[in-house]
């Protein structure tokens, strides 16, 4: 669906499984009503909704999740396990709350703009993984054990604390940038290999 500007709600009580879901410039879209949740799509884009939750969207597995220009999105809550190609979630509403409690691996995560951010299952990241301009100032990676390529932190002005005291290994550049607030580079107690380059720049006390 692209550019219905006057549909306000979307109701499919029965659906569960559908190929994809493409929803674009439908500013007036506040409500779903998926009662039996969707479970099964390969790919996601909703961008520039006025939705407040994606309620009743719950998917096991993923090529593609983008969730992006929501002003008004305030919780992004799935229970993916696995997104094959690429997670991002950017650019929604400011205190955006966004958890994944279920994903234990992904090829690229992109997080920008979100108030919170929660993956206490991720074990592994094929690719990147990158968190923007964020207002959270903590975040943990309870069973992070591989970044195939680069890991990094930019512009996350509130950010004092990162943990992952799992992660063993970053294929590629591992990234602290522009986050003001972050001083203890303390997280990491059991990282033994960057491929890459090591990009940290501020004033660290530890």
């Amino acid at each position: 669906m692209q550019s219905l500007t006057v549909l306000s709600s979307l109701s499919m009580p029965e659906l569960s499984k559908v190929g994809s879901i493409s929803w674009t410039t439908l500013p007036a879209l506040t409500q779903l009503t998926f009662t039996k949740k969707v479970t099964e799509a390969s790919s996601v884009l909703i961008t520039d909704t006025n939705l407040s939750s994606l309620d009743g969207i719950n998917l096991v597995t993923a090529k593609t999740f983008n969730i992006n220009n929501n002003r008004y999105l305030n919780i992004v809550d799935v229970a993916l396990g696995n997104v094959s190609e690429a997670l991002s979630v950017e650019f929604n509403g400011k205190s955006l709350n966004c958890s994944f409690p279920n994903l234990m691996w992904a090829t690229n995560i992109t997080i920008r703009e979100a108030g919170s951010a929660s993956f206490p299952k991720l074990s592994s990241v094929n690719n990147s993984i990158a968190f923007i301009q964020n207002n959270f100032d903590s975040i943990s990676f309870p069973e992070l054990e591989k970044v195939g390529q680069s890991f990094a932190f930019n512009g996350n002005t509130k950010l004092t604390n990162v943990t992952a005291n799992n992660l063993v290994s970053v294929g590629g550049t591992f990234q602290f940038a522009n986050n003001t607030a972050f001083q203890n580079i303390n997280g990491f107690h059991s990282l033994k290999t960057v491929g890459g380059s090591i990009d940290w720049s501020g004033t660290f006390t530890k």
